[in-house]
């Protein structure tokens, strides 16, 4: 089953190419333990605390060194060996890791020994992010495959999103005893899965990338900021993933509140909108790189906006669980298929000498939705959650198809054909 289905939409073929085989397996393992110590690093706040308020501070602490060190990463991506930087960072992130994996198992942790080890594995992800959207790119022979590799990272974290925490939780509940059961062994074990990443990616090969000029590391950032004000597609490519971010994508924590208040459904209905979510990413996950060969890029990115909007609007006006499931699938598949497009034309088209510095900037749209998920509920309580759901859903809409019909420059946009990325490449 599973290889008549890569045969159809070829996207395992980019594992044929072994530095990108290595570089996915390191990818998937320590995509694996993220999801892990995120679930672990949750479950030990309120255990400690049994505060709501201390678990979102948790988050904040993961998040905010994202926001504030993630364009420096993107610098020292394009002026340093990437496999090193990512190395670096994994083999950090394991130690901070591992720390508190004793600390836990010795019964000495403390609620700010969480704070500490979020901020200082968040510090380690800004690093390691930007350089692997530089690497990865370099691992293919042709940039025509990106439409296969782009997808395939996001199937990592597709397959880790169930399996990380039905292992965290088993770890955590069966593994260890007293107090705080095995969130030690959870968390050693998420810490083993970032040495995986850092050993295998050191066993990549990859020819040398072009040298950036060692000016300072303000002034390299400017450079990078700077290309992306003059270059109008990168302005409204980036800007669309920004406002999808902020207005669209944290819908996701308010979907707790729209369960309870507006479904009238516990934990198992909240379970099936979630799932139902993730079926929709799946199959975008699939999908997407025969629909980047049949449709070109900017129209895809263009209808997949218009459809993750559209959806999220018709979810927030349904009172049916079985109905709003359904809708969860299409909002799940058209807002990864957007960012997948989105991503697909980044790496397409920055020069290789500026993009850790290009990606690091678009990378912060993956941060956004928690500051997005604050608004909307923020909103939420004033007008109520559907309201909010569907304000939410008509920015995402609108910009989608402001984007399309005002930019020339999008509706020409195909990077899938040869001419199609040299008449980009150009104008860019």
């Amino acid at each position: 089953m599973l290889s008549a289905v890569a045969a159809q939409f070829h996207l395992f073929a980019v594992l044929r190419h072994r530095d990108f085989r290595l570089y996915w397996a390191g990818l998937l393992s320590q995509v694996v333990g993220q999801q892990m110590l995120w679930f672990t690093i949750g479950w030990l706040s309120f255990h400690l605390t049994e505060s709501p308020a201390f678990v979102g501070s948790v988050t904040l602490f993961l998040g905010l060194p994202q926001l504030l060190v993630a364009l420096f990463g993107g610098v020292f991506a394009d002026r340093l060996d990437q496999r090193r930087v990512i190395a670096g960072s994994q083999a950090f992130a394991a130690v901070v890791v591992a720390g508190l994996a004793a600390l836990t198992i010795l019964g000495l942790v403390e609620p700010w020994h969480l704070l500490l080890a979020a901020f200082l594995t968040g510090v380690a992800q800004s690093f390691d992010q930007p350089s692997r959207q530089v690497l990865y790119p370099r691992l293919l022979p042709d940039r025509s495959l990106l439409s296969q590799a782009v997808p395939l990272n996001a199937m990592t974290w597709q397959f880790a999103r169930p399996i990380a925490p039905a292992i965290g939780g088993a770890v955590v509940a069966y593994a260890g005893a007293g107090p705080n059961q095995g969130a030690g062994p959870a968390f050693a074990l998420s810490a083993a899965t970032f040495l995986v990443m850092s050993a295998l990616i050191l066993r990549v090969s990859v020819a040398p990338g072009k040298v950036v000029g060692r000016a300072s590391v303000l002034r390299n950032l400017a450079e990078g900021l700077g290309y992306v004000r003059r270059q109008p597609l990168f302005r409204i490519v980036i800007g669309m993933t920004y406002v999808s971010s902020l207005s669209g994508l944290g819908y996701i924590f308010v979907l707790p509140v729209f369960a309870g208040e507006v479904l009238e459904t516990g934990p198992s209905g909240l379970s099936l909108l979630w799932a139902s979510g993730g079926v929709g990413s799946f199959i975008a996950v699939l999908t997407t790189p025969a629909v980047l060969r049949r449709v070109p890029t900017g129209k895809a990115m263009a209808l997949q906006g218009m459809l993750f909007g559209a959806s999220l609007t018709a979810f927030a006006f349904t009172s049916n669980l079985w109905a709003g499931a359904a809708l969860q699938v299409l909002i799940g598949g058209g807002s990864l298929a957007f960012m997948m497009a989105v991503e697909v034309t980044m790496q397409t088209l920055v020069p290789d000498e500026l993009r850790g510095r290009v990606m690091s900037l678009w990378g912060l749209s993956w941060i956004l939705p928690t500051i997005g998920a604050a608004g909307l509920n923020f909103i939420a309580g004033i007008i109520g959650a559907p309201l909010a759901l569907a304000l939410g859903g008509a920015l995402v809409f609108l910009n989608a198809g402001a984007a399309w019909t005002l930019s020339a420059r999008l509706r020409c946009l195909n990077v899938a054909t040869q001419e199609g990325r040299e008449a980009a490449m150009v104008a860019a």
